[in-house]
């Protein structure tokens, strides 16, 4: 929204505990609130107001709820605001405990990226060093160049294949982050998932990458939002929960 604002709070009920996330931004239609929840969708007309989403959060949000067993509820007036709301169990504090991977050796989350191969394409060596310094804290492995020839040298050569692939859309000459993709898998017999980063704001350009299911993150790209999306893809693809 460009005017008002965003109230969160939680209310005690019985032996739960009700978080709240409220705004006066411009709100859900009654017929579109059911398809909030699913993925790449957002339902506003207003590209400006929604920023840079990929419409994936909400699906994520649904999906750790299930595990969690919460109740998820929203209320929306189309042009007065949103009130989601998430109900959780209220917790004992005397029976905090240390998470697992703080007192076991060598534990990794089931969620993490730690040891997933990713290619990365893109013809900038600025952004593909900048790539591999941030895939590399989240314990990725990165195989890197700005051209899928070159980085389908390195995989052939090391005999590996990539977890999922990430393309800069704009490459040198005619080739571009699609084309790079494809060539990629057509190396290997499994699907790969792969994600579209790029400047261009061109809605024809959306449309097109839309029409071949690759999910398109704008740059300057959000490591947030880039870390949920390689592990939604990664996660989708294996058939995890």
């Amino acid at each position: 929204t460009n005017e008002g604002g965003v109230l969160i709070g939680c209310r005690k009920r019985r032996q739960e505990i009700t978080i709240q996330v409220i705004d006066s931004g411009i709100g859900i239609r009654k017929n579109q609130q059911a398809s909030i929840f699913e993925e790449f969708i957002q339902v506003h007309d207003n590209h400006a107001a929604g920023g840079r989403g990929i419409g994936l959060g909400l699906s994520i949000v649904q999906r750790i709820s299930g595990l969690l067993k919460a109740r998820i509820q929203v209320r929306s007036r189309f042009g007065r605001g949103s009130m989601f709301s998430i109900s959780l169990p209220r917790g004992d504090g005397n029976n905090i405990t240390l998470p697992y991977r703080d007192h076991i050796p060598g534990f990794s989350p089931p969620d993490s990226l730690g040891g997933r191969i990713v290619a990365v394409i893109d013809n900038d060596r600025d952004v593909l060093d900048g790539m591999a310094a941030l895939l590399g804290k989240w314990g990725c492995r990165t195989i890197a160049g700005i051209s899928a020839d070159i980085c389908l040298a390195q995989l052939i050569e090391q005999d590996i294949s990539p977890d999922i692939i990430i393309a800069d859309y704009h490459l040198n000459g005619e080739e571009c982050g699609s084309g790079a993709i494809r060539e990629i898998r057509a190396e290997y017999s499994g699907h790969i998932p792969a994600i579209i980063i790029t400047s261009d704001r061109d809605p024809d350009l959306e449309e097109m990458i839309k029409a071949q299911n690759l999910p398109l993150i704008h740059k300057p790209v959000a490591a947030a939002g880039l870390h949920a999306l390689i592990q939604h893809l990664i996660s989708r693809d294996m058939g995890l929960p």
